[in-house]
């Protein structure tokens, strides 16, 4: 290995397949963090801010929240599986 003081010099230094992330990988990592979002926001603190009683189009603050998170939530996982790796296979 071998530094150097230019901007190639990391693509030098480790080689650019080790840099380059792997579609399969990138899609891993999107679930894993969107996981962590869906845990996040399924939790006390953000739960208790839509817990009044209040409503949209007649539905509970609350319902509303978890339901459009939940089809949120949903939308996004399928992108992510179904995403444009996929369409080229």
């Amino acid at each position: 290995m071998r530094a150097c003081g230019h901007n190639g010099g990391l693509l030098e230094t480790f080689g650019a397949r080790s840099i380059a992330m792997s579609p399969l990988k990138r899609r891993q990592e999107r679930l894993v963090a969107l996981v962590v979002l869906g845990g996040l926001a399924l939790n006390f603190p953000l739960l208790s801010l839509f817990s009044r009683e209040a409503f949209v189009w007649g539905v509970p603050v609350l319902f509303f929240y978890l339901f459009a998170f939940w089809l949120l939530f949903v939308v996004l996982i399928a992108l992510i599986v179904k995403g444009k790796s996929m369409a080229k296979e």
